[in-house]
């Protein structure tokens, strides 16, 4: 959660308004795991992009990941309040946790 949020707070955008297209290739040649898993719509949008040569589907992605993760975390951090550390690590694993 927490490298998905950075990546679309910092990274993604970076390389998006540099245009560094070998970079971006880099990246999602990188992009596995549980990442991977979390953000299938970034996945999504990658293949668009490069289907089409339109960053619009990635930025979109990128805007939504943005949101999502942001929230996300927020709600972590009040949960981890609530229940306590060791429970967070269950939190949230079902419907809703993947954008």
């Amino acid at each position: 959660m927490r490298d998905n949020l950075a990546d679309c707070l910092v990274t993604l955008p970076m390389l998006m308004e540099r245009a560094s297209h070998p970079s971006l290739h880099f990246y999602f040649a990188n992009f596995e795991g549980m990442r991977k898993k979390l953000f299938p719509l970034l996945v999504d949008a990658y293949q668009a992009w490069v289907k089409h040569d339109d960053l619009a589907p990635l930025q979109q992605a990128v805007q939504r990941g943005q949101q999502h993760w942001l929230q996300t975390g927020r709600e972590m951090i009040a949960a981890a309040r609530h229940v306590g550390a060791a429970d967070v690590r269950l939190w949230k694993s079902g419907e809703g946790a993947t954008l």
